[in-house]
């Protein structure tokens, strides 16, 4: 989405950055909080061991499953690219697969690390994965957010009350703007790449169930 907005190449590293390495940390804490605030046991040290573990575990699989990933294609010269393609994709789903069963939510953090890992691998046929990687994103980006509004449901907005349209609003309008503007306060960053960071942050806020959350796109 970056690329096709022509974003300013500053800030495009910004968000890019913000979300393989961010995403991954938000998503997990907020799965691991939301449970322990259902099991009625929010104690900080819980929320951060569950936080620790997840990263932790994710993260080793990811880095080893990455360099090992990555040592295999340098030395299969007899797998045509499109096979090297879909060799990827499938050992980044046993990855995933693995560290989920080991730990739930930990698979984003592996396919992140397993990601970072290839990516300083520096692989012949680097060029060759990320037009496949570019092209998976925009049909799963377009699948995704038809069934996001697919799945939506009018009954359960409404149930939510003014409450949670004010959060949502107050997380749009004040809070995420605010956290931007802290960020990049000793930034060379100008008023207008601050403003654009702003309008994506308020652009990706939502709700789960009753839960507010925002993130930047990846």
């Amino acid at each position: 989405m970056l690329k096709q907005a022509n974003v300013d190449r500053q800030v495009s590293t910004l968000l890019e950055g913000e979300g393989v390495l961010i995403d991954p940390v938000g998503a997990i804490l907020a799965v691991v909080v939301l449970n322990i605030v259902l099991q009625g046991n929010a104690d900080p040290y819980t929320i951060m061991t569950g936080l620790f573990l997840r990263l932790s575990v994710g993260g080793a699989i990811g880095i080893g499953g990455g360099w090992l990933l990555g040592v295999f294609l340098k030395k299969a010269l007899f797998l045509s690219e499109d096979i090297k393609n879909l060799s990827v994709l499938a050992s980044l789903w046993g990855l995933f697969g693995l560290s989920q069963a080991l730990i739930s939510e930990s698979g984003l953090m592996t396919a992140v690390a397993a990601g970072i890992m290839l990516k300083i691998a520096d692989l012949p046929e680097e060029r060759l994965l990320l037009r496949f990687k570019n092209q998976l994103s925009l049909l799963a980006i377009s699948v995704l957010f038809i069934l996001l509004s697919a799945d939506l449901s009018i009954a359960s907005i409404f149930a939510l009350g003014w409450g949670g349209i004010f959060t949502v609003l107050a997380l749009m309008l004040i809070v995420r703007p605010l956290n931007v503007l802290i960020s990049t306060a000793t930034s060379d960053l100008n008023w207008r790449q601050k403003a654009f960071l702003s309008w994506v942050a308020a652009g990706n806020c939502g709700s789960i169930g009753r839960l507010p959350i925002c993130h930047f796109p990846d």
